[in-house]
């Protein structure tokens, strides 16, 4: 889609195999987010939407996953920008929903998105961490609320939603009330993050093995699926009956797709030739 080929400013975004890589680069400013970064980031989230509602005949062009990479980091909005440009009134409530809306998108999107976090993640940074399904860290990557600050409530950018099903109330609570920096080793502790790497290349190669994984154990309509039912059951509106009655349903739809059987029948195949072994 033309949308995801750019040129953009503030991105690096790179179509691959089903993927969409999608890197900031304002690493000048730690990757803070200005007007720019803001609105070409809801443009790729919003053409990427807008491709996985393209006809079955066009399922070749759609993408499963999407990486987000925050290379230096991710430290939230720039104030300073804000202060120097007329047209953002950072303080209004315009912006704060175009900010935070970018979270939602990033939360409900269908695609699986994995976030690599590489440095200092602090506000708005931390709230689109949280929104991904799969968070990776390296070793120079800390975590902090950050809006205290600012003079703010640190219940900002969903973080006071996503955080506590993230790590638990306690550790929220400290996290949010005493604001202090999370390393990577207690953000893995913690389940902040999944997988702590040395360095941003060798979490960028985890980052694409798992999702080469999830690829090669899901059939594309079954990953989405699964991501969809998993939100709908932790944001609450379901009980567990609820839960199996939307996830028999979502079963039976996709035994229903002939890419689902045939993957199905390859599964079957592969276990009966390793029982008789």
């Amino acid at each position: 889609m033309d949308v995801l080929r750019g040129p953009f400013r503030t991105l690096n975004v790179s179509p691959s195999d089903g993927v969409l890589h999608v890197s900031l680069n304002r690493g000048a400013r730690l990757n803070a987010v200005d007007m720019t970064l803001a609105l070409e980031l809801h443009d790729v989230l919003a053409a990427l939407e807008t491709v996985q509602r393209q006809p079955r005949e066009d399922l070749a062009q759609q993408f499963s996953s999407m990486i987000l990479y925050a290379p230096g980091g991710c430290v939230g909005v720039d104030i300073a920008a804000a202060d120097g440009d007329d047209s953002w009134d950072y303080a209004g409530i315009h912006s704060q929903q175009l900010l935070s809306s970018l979270v939602e998108k990033l939360f409900s999107t269908s695609l699986v998105v994995v976030f690599v976090a590489d440095g200092p993640i602090v506000g708005l940074g931390l709230g689109m961490l949280l929104a991904s399904d799969l968070r990776l860290a390296t070793a120079r990557a800390t975590f902090r609320c950050g809006f205290s600050g600012l003079g703010l409530s640190n219940c900002d950018m969903g973080v006071s939603w996503t955080l506590p099903k993230a790590v638990g109330y306690s550790t929220a609570s400290k996290m949010m009330l005493v604001d202090e920096a999370m390393s990577g080793e207690e953000a893995l502790t913690h389940n902040l993050i999944h997988h702590l790497d040395g360095d941003l290349a060798a979490a960028k190669e985890r980052a694409r093995g798992l999702v080469s994984k999830m690829r090669s154990r899901h059939s594309a309509q079954g990953l989405k699926l699964t991501k969809k039912q998993l939100k709908t059951s932790i944001e609450g509106s379901t009980n567990l009956s609820q839960a199996l009655v939307a996830e028999n349903a979502i079963q039976t739809m996709l035994l229903s797709r002939k890419d689902v059987m045939a993957m199905a029948r390859r599964a079957l195949d592969g276990l009966r030739r390793r029982s008789k072994l």
